[in-house]
């Protein structure tokens, strides 16, 4: 995706969502969420440092 104010917007917007939605390991300081956004917008986000996922795996962690 281009850089433009469209897609920073969209970015975001899925951050935050992804934020709202997340939740706490047992024990853990890590906050997991389910990847249910386009992957193109996660691929952006964590090229940003802000999340980390396999691509195999149903869930993502937040780094921020």
């Amino acid at each position: 995706m281009e850089n433009t104010t469209e897609n920073k917007l969209m970015n975001d917007l899925a951050l935050a969502l992804i934020y709202l939605t997340a939740w706490k390991e047992k024990g853990d300081e890590i906050f997991r969420a389910w990847k249910e956004y386009h992957f193109t917008i996660l691929d952006e986000l964590k090229e940003q440092g802000l999340m980390d996922f396999s691509y195999k795996a149903k869930s993502l962690y937040l780094s921020l």
